[in-house]
């Protein structure tokens, strides 16, 4: 009777004899790092690439830092022109305040000007209703 092998038993005894296997005989390493390199990429492919993407993460970092620097400027431009706009709208109602306050004086000086004359025209009525019934009288 012929002894089958399984696919899952070949692999078991690879891994439980090729450290030894490894040690005894060298060219045994070399073949099985051949067959990696056409799998795998080599320890210096893996560090440039490594190098590449750090590379390109501190590029990105930078660029990134630039636009946010620009954005903190545009955003202090913009503030210092509210801020101006600002203001000028102060003044403007300061202006207003100041203009409120010259006519509320007016309208005081023409409102005692007008109890003047109220009170004198209600005293040449009080005199023309003593006369007119001293008239009546006679």
């Amino acid at each position: 009777m012929t002894d089958l092998v399984t696919e899952e038993e070949l692999v078991r005894s690879i891994r439980g004899h090729l450290p030894q296997l490894l040690r005894s005989d060298p060219s045994l390493g070399d073949y099985v790092l051949s067959v990696g390199r056409e799998h795998f990429p080599s320890k210096v492919e893996t560090e440039d690439r490594f190098t590449r993407m750090l590379n390109e993460l501190a590029r990105d970092r930078e660029a990134q830092s630039r636009k946010w620097e620009e954005q903190k400027e545009e955003n202090r431009r913009r503030w210092e022109e509210q801020d101006r706009t600002w203001e000028a709208q102060d003044r403007k109602w300061e202006e207003q305040d100041r203009k409120w306050e010259q006519a509320n004086q007016r309208f005081d000086k023409v409102d005692r000007g007008l109890e003047k004359l109220e009170r004198s025209i209600g005293g040449l009525g009080a005199r023309w209703g003593v006369q007119s019934e001293r008239a009546f009288r006679e």
